[in-house]
């Protein structure tokens, strides 16, 4: 059977107020043959009592030089154009490479190790499983043939096929917009709204997406599972 992982990633505030729940949900509610992949910073792991899972693996992004050597590069960047105009999170490009390095870095990992490396699944640090789920379960809602499968207007839960080699050159397409400064490019900084101009893009030259209907039967945004 095709393989399936998660990934997520978080620094200290985010742990403390949703990932560590996260974490464990997936404890609880996932199957244990679906590995998760944490890529965290500015976080010191030892000082909290995570779920622990032989499925889990706990990755620094300081670790990572082009994630260092950026956030040295682009520091000015961080939504104020280093105290130019009032913060704006759609230009604080710093706050959105995290999730861009943590996801780039896993995927070509991983397809460096297979040919046949499966689905790498991104999910938001401020999600939540809110049931048992199984790789069966996951994969109905996925689409072997297709590329990317997404939730419209949801960036909290996208399946990257790393069967496929677009897949592959378009997280590579974003890494780069980070690294090389093309994001200035964009009137929008964040990861969320690069990736859709590159995917249209990649779409124009045959790239496959497949819409999954919702996901919020098994996954719900943390603050939505206290209700």
């Amino acid at each position: 059977m095709t393989d399936v992982r998660l990934i997520t990633s978080f620094n200290e505030d985010i742990l403390k107020t949703t990932a560590s729940h996260l974490i464990q949900s997936i404890k609880d509610n996932v199957e244990p043959n679906i590995k998760l992949t944490c890529y965290h910073h500015d976080c010191k792991l030892d000082a909290y009592s995570l779920a622990e899972s032989d499925s889990f693996n706990f990755k620094n992004l300081h670790d990572i030089k082009e994630y260092e050597d950026f956030l040295k590069d682009k520091a000015d960047h961080n939504g104020t154009e280093a105290g130019a105009i009032p913060y704006n999170a759609k230009l604080d490009a710093l706050r959105w490479s995290h999730k861009v390095f943590a996801l780039t870095e896993e995927a070509f990992k991983l397809a460096e190790q297979s040919e046949k490396a499966g689905w790498l699944v991104w999910i938001d640090a401020d999600s939540y499983f809110k049931k048992r789920i199984t790789k069966e379960d996951i994969f109905k809602r996925l689409n072997s043939e297709t590329d990317i499968c997404f939730v419209e207007n949801d960036a909290s839960f996208m399946a990257f096929n790393l069967n496929k080699q677009p897949p592959i050159d378009l997280l590579g397409d974003l890494r780069g917009a980070y690294i090389s400064g093309e994001f200035l490019q964009y009137r929008q900084w964040d990861d969320y709204f690069i990736l859709q101009r590159l995917i249209n893009i990649y779409q124009v030259h045959g790239l496959k997406l497949h819409k999954i209907p919702t996901v919020s039967d098994f996954m719900v945004h943390f603050q939505l599972s206290l209700i």
